[in-house]
């Protein structure tokens, strides 16, 4: 049993999709910052800003 079944990848009505892409885009700011190169203490500033709005989202 898939949570996501083959076709329904791109179905934002079902809760799997939905938390799939939040954390996909979560994902994407890691990847970005470490492609920046950003330090450690930068990562965690950039993180607490633009993650924020990703996990409220998320959580409503």
């Amino acid at each position: 049993m898939d949570a996501i079944p083959k076709g329904s990848e791109k179905d934002l009505s079902k809760p799997a999709v939905q938390g799939m892409a939040y954390c996909d885009k979560l994902f994407r700011c890691e990847r970005r910052y470490k492609e920046q190169g950003l330090s450690y203490e930068q990562r965690l500033k950039r993180r607490l800003k633009d993650e924020k709005p990703v996990v409220e989202a998320f959580t409503k």
